[in-house]
């Protein structure tokens, strides 16, 4: 019975990110990848792990091609796991041979930080290329 009742709120929740992307869909002018990670490179990031960023966003979400934004908040607006984020990172950065720096470090670098918008998933992975650096 519980298995059942777990499965019934996992599909609830999983509607209820689908209607808001939906929503978010209809309201934004569909872009290409190459546009999205031309408006982040505009904005001053770094193109090295925005593709990256993109890409996982784009496989997690339920909608192909949706238009992520860098000012979306991956928790809030697309309903994104913060443990299949941390994994994601964990996993992206293995691939890089990079160390993930400690939660207190990580919790410094999120320090005063309300929201969690794609454009600090961006940044929080070159803070982590900079911290690996300066350790060399």
């Amino acid at each position: 019975m519980k298995f059942t009742k777990r499965i019934v709120q996992y599909l609830d929740v999983n509607r209820k990110w689908k209607a808001q992307l939906t929503a978010l869909t209809h309201k934004r002018k569909p872009k290409t990848r190459e546009e999205i990670l031309r408006e982040y490179t505009d904005s001053g990031l770094k193109p090295e792990f925005a593709p990256e960023v993109i890409d996982f966003l784009q496989d997690y979400l339920p909608l192909p091609a949706f238009p992520i934004r860098a000012n979306d908040d991956i928790p809030h607006d697309y309903g994104v796991d913060p443990e299949d984020l941390s994994d994601f990172y964990t996993e992206l950065l293995r691939r890089r041979q990079i160390p993930l720096p400690g939660r207190k470090q990580q919790s410094e670098f999120l320090k005063g930080k309300v929201r969690y918008p794609v454009s600090l998933a961006i940044e929080f992975l070159q803070w982590c290329e900079q911290q690996h650096g300066n350790r060399h």
